[in-house]
């Protein structure tokens, strides 16, 4: 979907339908509330494209820092 979400939780049958929380919108603008989705339930988005990861980002991309989100 061109979202940016942060890995909260793997899944140990299948690693690359995590559970994550979906911080920036599909253009990158920052979301008033997140999402989180767990993409071992969730395949589909609600529009019904594909749910999946496309790629890992290097920590601090789009300044988001993983500190200002988890203990």
């Amino acid at each position: 979907t061109g979202e940016v979400a942060v890995v909260i939780s793997e899944s140990r049958t299948r690693r690359l339908r995590p559970k994550v929380m979906i911080l920036l919108n599909a253009d990158k603008s920052e979301r008033e509330d997140f999402i989180i989705c767990n993409m071992l339930n969730e395949t589909h988005s609600k529009d019904g494209t594909v749910l999946n990861i496309k790629y890992a980002l290097p920590q601090g991309s789009f300044n988001i820092q993983a500190d200002d989100y988890f203990l």
